[in-house]
């Protein structure tokens, strides 16, 4: 099993045992916060030190322990809005997760085509965390 995959496994258990005890933002943030915490280390080492796929797919297991736990808590916080409209919220959803994942992967593939490094993907992904950490950042603060 790769290390995502087994970062996922651990998040998703997490995610199971502690999100009603701290809430679903609270998991949520901590999610993006491990995502971020992996891809600037990531992004350090590859920038700094040496690009290899060890380090890459190493610290990659910091994104599928933090997707473990954003997934399961923003799926629940998408379902949970309004009990009459739980079919479309999740419908949309998911519908603005999958086209969010495709444009960013298509950016990606178009400046990744002619490099040999992985720091633009790593910077992609470390965007991606930072951008989702304030969006939901802004969501919990105005819901206070």
């Amino acid at each position: 099993m790769g290390f995502p995959a087994a970062g996922y496994f651990i998040g998703n258990y997490l995610s199971g045992r502690y999100s009603k005890f701290y809430g679903i933002d609270y998991m949520a943030l901590r999610g993006i916060l491990l995502v971020i915490f992996g891809m600037f280390i990531c992004l350090v080492i590859t920038v700094f030190y040496r690009d290899t796929p060890y380090f890459f797919f190493g610290l990659c297991s910091f994104v599928g322990l933090g997707n473990g736990l954003i997934i399961p808590n923003a799926s629940v916080g998408i379902l949970s809005v309004n009990e009459n409209l739980s079919g479309t919220a999740g419908g949309i959803g998911n519908a603005i997760m999958i086209g969010t994942g495709a444009i960013l992967a298509s950016l990606t593939s178009y400046y990744l085509e002619n490099q040999s490094s992985s720091s633009y993907l790593v910077f992609i992904m470390l965007l991606s965390g930072a951008l989702s950490y304030t969006s939901l950042y802004i969501f919990v603060l105005r819901n206070k």
